[in-house]
């Protein structure tokens, strides 16, 4: 229930032992920044659309995902998760049937 909120600000979420938890607090203040800032948006083929996003992250479109992370370590890890469109609204998009698609494209940029 926490990640959306830590998406939301641009937080982190640790998971840690009760019974270790200054030894874990400890470890999180000692990790090493490697960016500050940083921001990624992913853009995806318009076969696509995101899943599992917060209101405002998706351009006008819905064709880029975009998410503000804050700072950044060596252990910061992003996901994103995207299905292919129903069968109904690439229908009403005019687009190929899926089984001719060869390839798509997927690309991510990262600001920091």
């Amino acid at each position: 229930m926490l990640s959306p909120i830590a998406d939301l600000t641009g937080g982190n979420i640790v998971r840690v032992d009760p019974t270790k938890l200054s030894e874990d607090f400890s470890n999180c203040l000692n990790d090493v920044l490697v960016a500050t800032k940083v921001r990624f948006e992913v853009r995806i083929d318009k076969y696509f659309e995101f899943s599992n996003v917060l209101v405002g992250q998706l351009s006008k479109d819905n064709s880029c995902l975009c998410r503000e992370v804050g700072n950044a370590t060596r252990d910061t890890m992003i996901t994103f998760e995207y299905r292919i469109k129903t069968k109904e609204i690439l229908k009403k998009m005019n687009l190929a049937d899926l089984q001719e698609i060869k390839f798509c494209h997927i690309q991510t940029s990262i600001f920091y």
